[in-house]
């Protein structure tokens, strides 16, 4: 089976890859769950061999995964395998290529990790130190977030520097309202008070995860799910989500934040409306939907701020 080839490839076992090969194994089969392909594996693990022949077969080079959008040369620079960004290059990989939907290119992504002889190898490519990200950043900014000096002091010497931060957007002020009824009338003050609500809900259940992890306390995850329920059933529509915060999830340092502010509301119908907010470096946009009366959340979807808007959950 094809997944053996994959595990191959990223374990380096280069005389078991022969042999998937040999068995009939399809060279360009995506893993499900990572969305590589055996040559991405390849060249995300630096095994240079293993690459070499994929590519001497005539494997496709310049696909980004289905996971986050890195090519194998991206991948290559991101874990400073320097040899496999070089067979790469040679080979005729887009070395300019950047990332969907976050926009990151090969220099970001060595900056970013400290890797100095790939920038080097970048550098010497003339790839654009100054090129942007979608939410903004540049090679110099993520150096230097991550406090790796030597790459700033490597990319100040080419001509780097910090970008301008993104503008400010205006923001539109969250509608005072008190009562159900208030609140289910306005689709703005639906959103604001389910955001509110799934703000508190993850704090009680991070905490209460780390109570059990110390051994002080017992979690009763089904009377949290209960508590979560009706947040859902008062704020959203009704139906099946098995997957996000209604599907039984929680971050420890929670997703939803007070600090998410509204940034456009847009009448799609008489029933449908879209309310975009914003948070930081990220954006989101909710689906609300008018039913007997009362606004309900629908749906949800997140982009880094100037990228793609992706698929989110409630």
């Amino acid at each position: 089976m094809s997944h053996h080839l994959i595990k191959a490839a990223s374990e380096g076992k280069f005389d078991k890859l022969i042999a998937r090969l040999e068995q009939g194994d399809e060279m360009e089969s995506i893993h499900k769950g990572t969305g590589r392909t055996a040559l991405a594996e390849g060249a995300l693990n630096g095994h240079v061999e293993i690459l070499s022949h994929l590519l001497k077969l005539g494997a496709k080079f310049d696909e980004p995964d289905k996971a986050v959008g890195h090519t194998p040369f991206l991948w290559a620079c991101a874990q400073g395998h320097l040899p496999v960004a070089r067979v790469l290059a040679v080979h005729g990989a887009n070395v300019k290529f950047s990332s969907k939907p976050h926009g990151w290119t090969a220099v970001m992504l060595a900056a970013s990790n400290g890797h100095a002889e790939v920038l080097r190898f970048l550098l010497g490519l003339g790839i654009d130190i100054g090129a942007l990200s979608s939410d903004g950043r540049n090679a110099y900014g993520v150096a230097l977030k991550n406090r790796h000096q030597h790459i700033i002091d490597l990319l100040a010497h080419a001509g780097a520097s910090e970008p301008a931060p993104l503008p400010t957007p205006a923001y539109l002020p969250w509608p005072a309202s008190t009562g159900d009824h208030a609140v289910s009338s306005d689709a703005t003050a639906v959103l604001h008070h389910f955001i509110l609500a799934m703000h508190q809900w993850e704090k009680d259940a991070a905490s209460k995860h780390v109570a059990l992890i110390n051994g002080s306390k017992e979690h009763d995850w089904p009377a949290m799910r209960a508590e979560m329920d009706i947040i859902f059933e008062r704020y959203c529509t009704l139906k099946e989500r098995p997957y996000g915060r209604n599907g039984g999830s929680f971050s420890v340092s929670p997703s939803y934040q007070p600090t998410e502010s509204l940034m456009i509301v847009t009448d799609i119908s008489k029933q449908k409306k879209e309310l975009r907010t914003r948070n930081m470096d990220r954006e989101f946009n909710y689906i609300a939907i008018l039913k007997k009366g009362a606004w309900r959340l629908d749906s949800k979807q997140q982009r880094l701020v100037g990228g793609d808007w992706i698929r989110d959950h409630l």
